[in-house]
């Protein structure tokens, strides 16, 4: 048999799939507070695939996020009514992605006090040479 590092966190009734499956895995329970950051780093990694996806396996990438998602939710410490009135009022000052407004490139004033922003994220914000 050949062995490979795992290393993620899958949905709960994976591991008896696979040893069904006939697959020898080496897993454990993480507690509470070591379960967030590996789900952080699973909605990476369902995002990319729901980025990739089209026609009808978007939905079933979109799942996976949203299960995430709610994974994360679930042990971030942070209620469901704490996240609705944070987004209620992100909505009102800033709106929302519906339409969402597309931003090619911005340019800036050397006093803007975003200036610093985008020159501290050039993987983010590539400076164009004009």
């Amino acid at each position: 048999m050949r062995k490979f590092t795992f290393n993620k966190i899958v949905r709960n009734r994976i591991p008896e799939a696979m040893r069904q499956g006939g697959t020898e895995i080496v897993d454990k329970q993480l507690t509470d507070e070591d379960t967030y950051q590996p789900l952080l780093d699973k909605l990476i990694e369902e995002a990319q695939e729901a980025k990739a996806a089209t026609g009808a396996d978007r939905a079933d990438e979109l799942a996976d996020v949203r299960a995430v998602l709610q994974g994360i939710i679930a042990y971030s410490g942070v209620t469901h009514q704490e996240i609705a009135t944070a987004e209620q009022a992100k909505a009102t000052k800033y709106g929302d992605y519906t339409p969402a407004p597309y931003i090619a490139s911005v340019a800036v004033t050397e006093n803007d006090p975003w200036l610093q922003h985008y020159l501290e994220s050039p993987d983010k914000y590539p400076e164009i040479d004009t």
